[in-house]
């Protein structure tokens, strides 16, 4: 009877170590797993930002490419910013972004995922702007051909009135949008360069 109990216990001991051990290897398998995914996400959003800043670079590098005999600084401001009017505004992607959103609480740390979405929406903020000063652009265009036809006196005041208007609209914009350049490109992607702990 003594070897019926040992034995009855034994199989209970053997079903419940078995169990754990089964229980330890999924979870570890799913840790590995979690790792895995979120590395990956961390490196697909790591090279979109990439992408985004390389554009950005390229883009502000057409921009500025400065003409050194304009010495009025604000003119020269002006200048810039009709030469950005210019160029077609980078496509911003935002793909990876959006789609991984609820993964990010896995994948990123707080932080990260402050500065992503901040860099991210400062990209936007670069997209808003250029519209502006195309806008302005594009009503500076009208007055310039509406002044060539015969006006009076009154109608040529008010088209030099809005063509000033223009160059404190534009050079205010200008300069926004050059301090939004100048802060993603110093902060450079938020991701890069880290050793992501598989968090």
């Amino acid at each position: 009877m003594s070897e019926a109990i040992f034995g009855v216990i034994g199989t209970i001991i053997g079903t419940i170590l078995g169990f754990m051990l089964s229980e330890w290897a999924t979870r570890q398998r799913e840790e590995r797993t979690e790792k895995r995914q979120t590395r990956a996400i961390h490196t697909m959003l790591r090279l979109e930002i990439d992408q985004n800043l390389a554009l950005l670079r390229d883009f502000w590098s057409k921009v500025n490419q400065v003409d050194e005999s304009e010495q009025d600084p604000n003119l020269a401001c002006l200048h810039l910013a009709r030469r950005m009017v210019g160029l077609p505004v980078p496509h911003w992607c935002h793909t990876m972004w959006k789609s991984q959103t609820p993964l990010l609480v896995v994948a990123l740390s707080e932080e990260e995922i402050k500065q992503v979405h901040d860099l991210h929406n400062r990209l936007d903020a670069i997209a808003a702007i250029h519209s502006k000063l195309s806008a302005l652009r594009s009503e500076q265009r009208e007055e310039s051909r509406a002044t060539g036809t015969k006006m009076d006196i009154m109608q040529t005041w008010a088209a030099i009135g809005r063509s000033k208007e223009f160059s404190r609209n534009a050079l205010g914009l200008w300069m926004e949008c050059e301090r939004i350049v100048r802060k993603v490109l110093d902060k450079g992607n938020p991701l890069q360069d880290q050793t992501h702990n598989g968090r």
